[in-house]
């Protein structure tokens, strides 16, 4: 599913380049499935004492938002070389080409457990520098990490094009911080109002009709989440002819419903925990639970039978002759 997303944001970008044909707007993919093949990033350490630095994710904490399970990328509180240390962590960016109007997207979570407080920030430096001292700009300000994975799309909006770097900042007392992973970074352009009927028409050429509805749905309802969508939760698209945002046609909401069920990631399996004491703990879903299905023959007598998961315990309900017993 990681694959199919980064080739439609790749398709994506293709049809919007030659909108911006007077400069090369930025473009960033970052899935993190081997950080150790990190081109132009910097993972700096700046912990006191310094500690472990960034590193690939840990399916047994807990699996990646997407891809193979240890394909993200996380940090801990061992960042600092001490308990009683600080940790300040930086995953810097390669240089980006930001244009007037960019987009940038991430997903992040940290792990279950009371009592620790992991932070996160994104920053931005217009000068393309590494230096933390330069990312002068908050683009996502510190926030505290959430317990389930989780996306952010923070617009990014720059007066003039420039090059320049974002940076994911982790820090705090050691004691303080658990875990955190990040997967499924994308930054990108966001068309301008003219530029979507050139989307839309490229679109239409490419993909045919019927497609082209569903994908410039989906493209759209992207850009109004970087551009600002008038309220959490809300259905809009951005109209390609006159790029303000509206309601959805009847037949828009269906296309994007319909793209949104065939993109939408498989569900993660349950990662398996073992705590300090040895003690293993996984969710186990409802698949795992037995149930007892009970009911009434043609005779009137009563039967029972036990099933495993809830989806077999209704076709049970509706089938009581071919998964009872009489007792």
């Amino acid at each position: 599913m990681k694959k199919l997303v980064s080739i439609l944001w790749a398709f994506a970008l293709a049809l919007a380049v030659p909108v911006h044909a007077q400069s090369t707007p930025a473009t960033l993919v970052e899935n993190f499935d081997d950080i150790s093949h990190l081109t132009g990033w910097v993972l700096l350490n700046q912990s006191v004492p310094p500690g472990e630095n960034w590193f690939q994710g840990n399916p047994g904490v807990f699996v990646a938002q997407a891809g193979a399970p240890g394909a993200y990328i996380a940090a801990n509180f061992a960042g600092a070389g001490a308990p009683n240390g600080m940790v300040d962590l930086w995953l810097i960016t390669p240089p980006i080409h930001v244009d007037q109007m960019t987009g940038i997207s991430f997903w992040t979570r940290t792990a279950d457990g009371e009592g620790f407080s992991d932070m996160l920030e994104v920053r931005y430096s217009p000068t393309g520098s590494t230096d933390p001292a330069s990312f002068t700009t908050p683009v996502q300000p510190a926030f505290r990490v959430p317990t389930q994975w989780l996306e952010y799309a923070p617009g990014v909006h720059a007066g003039s094009p420039e090059d320049g770097r974002f940076a994911f900042h982790y820090t705090g007392p050691a004691s303080e911080l658990n875990y955190i992973g990040i997967d499924s970074l994308r930054i990108l352009p966001v068309p301008e109002p003219s530029a979507w009927a050139m989307l839309l028409l490229g679109l239409v050429v490419v993909l045919g009709r019927a497609r082209a509805l569903a994908a410039a749905g989906a493209l759209v309802l992207s850009s109004a989440a970087f551009a600002g969508a008038p309220e959490p939760g809300a259905v809009v698209v951005r109209d390609p002819l006159t790029g303000q945002l509206r309601a959805p046609t009847a037949q828009e909401f269906q296309a994007l419903r319909a793209l949104e069920a065939t993109l939408a990631p498989r569900p993660a399996a349950a990662p398996t925990v073992r705590r300090a004491d040895g003690t293993v703990h996984k969710h186990l879903g409802e698949s795992a639970m037995s149930y007892a299905v009970i009911s009434r023959g043609a005779d009137g007598k009563l039967a029972i039978s036990c099933v495993e998961g809830g989806r077999t315990a209704e076709d049970s309900t509706q089938k009581p002759e071919e998964h009872h017993e009489d007792r």
